[in-house]
Parts: structure tokens; C-alpha cells; sequence
């Protein structure tokens, strides 16, 4: 069997590594800075011009020059699904149907797990006052 003396550590020791001030401190800033993260990142996404479709065209453009210069001349995987839109607007309009899908699916999930969520919190609070002693 190992010694676990050594594994014990002296109260100074404990003091400074369990520090909760400053535990305390670290824990507040870092959820500050998270949040701070969150919402530049928010406004980076919402800064993206929709309505401009030139770096669509230009991607477009590029694998069209990449196709002939590798000499594909069959029209590839993308061209077996008919709606599959071969413009740049097209593929712009396609962007925005998928993403306003997965809006609608994100909201409706939250609205159902908001909802389980509260009534698990109303079971446990009722199951809290009953079996805790006043």
C-alpha cells in the first residue's frame, strides 16, 4: 500500500491553493469576458451582408476556373439534385431558406425544453418543501 503522508498538504498550503477570494474573483471575470465574447461574436455575424453575392459569385467563379483547368468537363455531384441552384442569388436564397429553418427548429426546441425544464423545477421545488424540515 502506497504512503499517503505525503499526498497530505500543510494548512498553508491549503490556504493558498483554496483561496476562495480569489477563486471567487477568476470565476466573476471569466463569466464577464464570456459574455463580452458572445456578444462580439453576435455582432460579427449580424454585421454579414446578406444582400451581397459577390463573394458567392466569386467562390462560384473560382471552382468553375479550378473545374476547367483540371479538365472535368462532367458536371459533378451538385448537378444530380434539380434544386440545386447554380446562381449566385440562387445559392443566396437557398442559404436563407436553411437558415430560417434552423431558426424555427432552434425555437421550437426551446420553447418544449423551457417548458420540461419548468415543470421539473416546480416537481423538485414541491419535493424540496415536503421533505425538508422548517
Amino acid at each position: 500500500m502506497a504512503d499517503t503522508s505525503t499526498l497530505n498538504l500543510d494548512s498553508k498550503t491549503q490556504e493558498i491553493a483554496f483561496d476562495t477570494n480569489i477563486s471567487h474573483t477568476v470565476v466573476f471575470f471569466a463569466a464577464i469576458f464570456s459574455i463580452l465574447w458572445g456578444l462580439v461574436n453576435a455582432m460579427l455575424v449580424k454585421s454579414i451582408d446578406m444582400d451581397n453575392v459577390a463573394p458567392v459569385q466569386k467562390a462560384l467563379d473560382e471552382a468553375e476556373k479550378l473545374k476547367q483547368e483540371n479538365g472535368d468537363n462532367e458536371a459533378g455531384e451538385d448537378s444530380e439534385d434539380p434544386d440545386m441552384p447554380k446562381d449566385a442569388i440562387g445559392i443566396r436564397d437557398r442559404i436563407r431558406y436553411i437558415g430560417d429553418t434552423i431558426t424555427e427548429g432552434a425555437i421550437s426546441f426551446l420553447k418544449v425544453e423551457y417548458l420540461v425544464l419548468s415543470l421539473f423545477c416546480v416537481v423538485f421545488a414541491i419535493v424540496l418543501a415536503l421533505t425538508v424540515d422548517w
